[in-house]
């Protein structure tokens, strides 16, 4: 038997308006070496979701760089529009007590896991 995982981690998305100049690791605008880590991780659930079914996918942690709502907010939304059914473990830069909270979390199939 065929086991088929998707293990996802250290996304650091992070809301911003793409025209702010970049500061950092996932900067002021959620930028990472020049790209949005939005994008970056769009594009990934992407390609893992064209390569085929998977039986299970696992975020570890770090699902966001700042722990902001409006982060949070815009990795669910994009978790959600994957399909995918993803268990999220929170990394250091995650509040998992504020998960619940956001409106794209409660339509997704994205579950946040306490630590």
């Amino acid at each position: 038997m065929t086991i088929r995982l998707l293990h996802l981690s250290d996304s650091h998305v992070k809301a911003g308006a793409p025209e702010m100049p970049p500061v950092g690791l996932a900067d002021g605008v959620g930028l990472l070496r020049g790209e949005r880590t939005a994008a970056t991780f769009e594009r990934v659930l992407r390609a893992a979701v064209a390569s085929g079914p998977l039986d299970i996918a696992v975020h570890t942690g770090d699902v966001v760089d700042d722990g902001a709502d409006a982060s949070y907010a815009e990795a669910f939304e994009i978790l959600r529009d994957s399909g995918l059914d993803v268990e999220c473990v929170p990394g250091n830069h995650d509040r998992p007590e504020a998960w619940p909270a956001w409106p794209a979390a409660a339509a997704s199939p994205a579950r946040p896991r306490p630590a």
